[in-house]
């Protein structure tokens, strides 16, 4: 799945978040599966790429992030980069797909929390 379903999708990431290492983790539980988690962020806007037979990697301007599933299992876990005050945003459309989400959110050092959000 190659998707781009709106101008917001179409974005590429920022620049300055492309020399970013990963500063957001989570976990999304009570997820719907990998390619219906897929096709919902496309449908919301965002560039979805299927990189693996469970992972999907998906992009606007402001996010990169890879969802990583073990098979069809209703806990997925991901990994990326977020503009910082845009968090809420990413948990708005999980939460919009009726997804229970943990995120933590880390400092450009790579190990300073600076806050967990749970929806």
């Amino acid at each position: 799945m190659d998707t781009t379903s709106s101008s917001a999708g179409r974005e590429p990431l920022d620049d300055s978040l492309v020399a970013l290492r990963n500063n957001v983790y989570g976990k999304v539980e009570s997820a719907p599966r990998p390619a219906t988690l897929g096709r919902n962020f496309a449908e919301s806007g965002w560039k979805v790429r299927k990189s693996s037979i469970t992972d999907y990697e998906i992009e606007c301007g402001w996010a990169a992030i890879e969802f990583a599933c073990d098979g069809e299992v209703a806990v997925i876990s991901f990994a990326g980069v977020v503009e910082p005050n845009r968090v809420p945003e990413l948990i708005a459309v999980l939460s919009g797909m009726g997804a229970f989400s943990t995120i933590e959110l880390y400092g450009s050092d790579g190990r300073t929390l600076l806050r967990r959000y749970t929806s």
